[in-house]
């Protein structure tokens, strides 16, 4: 067994992310439809990835995608009412510390 971490980047970031992170993520099976999964993602600017590969299969996929909004978080700056309501909606019901107000 031939193991190999590599930096990925194209289609071939794509192919590896897709499958990991759709067993990773989200329910399965059945996947995700990939076309309309690719079209989401091929958006992203910026995106750094590197995967880990026993022989030429991805095993494990470590992505960074930088942040492109300035969102202020619990203690971070002072969101009003407006954006405190984006924060709850956008935020699971399962972490309910989010969810008190400021």
């Amino acid at each position: 067994m031939n193991i190999t971490i590599r930096h990925l980047q194209g289609d071939g970031m794509l192919d590896a992310l897709y499958t990991l992170n759709s067993y990773s993520l989200h329910p399965s099976p059945p996947l995700q439809n990939k076309e309309d999964w690719l079209s989401i993602v091929r958006e992203r600017q910026g995106i750094t990835c590197h995967a880990v590969f026993e022989d030429e299969t991805p095993v494990s996929i470590a992505v960074s995608t930088p942040m492109t909004q300035d969102i202020p978080l619990r203690s971070w700056g002072d969101p009003g009412p407006a954006l405190q309501s984006v924060q709850r909606d956008m935020f699971p019901k399962m972490s309910p510390y989010i969810h008190e107000n400021f």
